[in-house]
């Protein structure tokens, strides 16, 4: 309601190659998502979540397969696996909420995206916890889509006034 969706949708885009603003930045949508809290998922999806999160997914996978595998139990190796993780959940709870972000995700190529995720992740201190959610939503683009929802429209309040003379 105080409109921090839009900030953070804004700064992921705006600064797509700080690292530590997009996990902190994703981080925020995650909370927000947790619940899947039907307005939430919406707003996110109008302000372009699913772009935004393959966005910064993908750059991290990049970033990751330039590392050595020793290298990524570094700062910047776990910082983009923490970015990978963020992404992977709003997309997984998106992607199994509505057609259009399942259909957004599938037109994107998700499927390569997530097979080289798979190799990146390798040697990092989150490997496992990557592994899990990759296979969670490569299960999820395999799947049937889901029947799309419509966002509910508020209703609105009217005031009556009662004038006694």
């Amino acid at each position: 309601n105080e409109g921090v969706i839009a900030r953070v949708a804004t700064a992921l885009a705006r600064f797509s190659s700080h690292y530590g603003l997009q996990k902190q930045g994703l981080g925020v949508l995650h909370y927000l998502l947790f619940d899947k809290n039907s307005d939430c998922i919406f707003a996110i999806l109008q302000r372009k979540g699913v772009t935004l999160s393959m966005k910064a997914l993908e750059k991290s996978v990049s970033q990751l397969q330039r590392l050595e595998k020793k290298d990524r139990i570094e700062s910047t190796g776990i910082t983009c696996c923490d970015i990978i993780e963020f992404s992977l959940q709003i997309l997984i709870i998106c992607c199994s909420f509505t057609l259009n972000a399942y259909t957004e995700a599938k037109d994107s190529d998700i499927e390569k995206l997530i097979n080289d995720a798979k190799l990146a992740i390798e040697g990092c201190l989150q490997e496992d916890r990557c592994a899990l959610l990759l296979a969670k939503l490569l299960k999820i683009m395999k799947s049937k889509p889901p029947t799309e929802k419509k966002q509910k429209k508020k209703k609105k309040k009217e005031c009556v006034f009662v004038y006694i003379f």
